[in-house]
């Protein structure tokens, strides 16, 4: 990130831990909102996991779609895209995990 964007050390080292942390805060928000849509009845369990899954699935190759079109000038926002694909990653991750241990 130094020689390509120009983010400088101590900036890379909290950019790089960004992603991670906005990926616990997704899965923990996601998370309570898919309990919440199937304990309201809103959509049937298996409808509400397709729902978060094609997310999870989609946002990330949208997001690193748009970054390729990117240049140095907007760093910031290829960071933002890189964070928030990263996060909705996570999201699919765990949606799998799920439905692999349920028994």
């Amino acid at each position: 990130m130094n020689e390509i964007l120009l983010f400088s050390i101590e900036e890379n080292g909290f950019l790089s831990a960004l992603p991670h942390m906005a990926s616990f805060i997704v899965v923990m928000l996601t998370g309570g909102l898919a309990d919440y849509m199937i304990r309201k009845n809103y959509l049937k369990r298996v409808n509400t996991r397709k729902l978060f899954h094609g997310i999870g699935t989609l946002a990330p190759a949208i997001c690193l779609l748009i970054i390729s079109f990117l240049n140095c000038e907007r760093r910031y926002l290829a960071v933002f895209l890189l964070i928030i694909g990263i996060a909705l990653k996570y999201k699919l991750i765990t949606d799998f995990l799920n439905e692999y241990f349920r028994f």
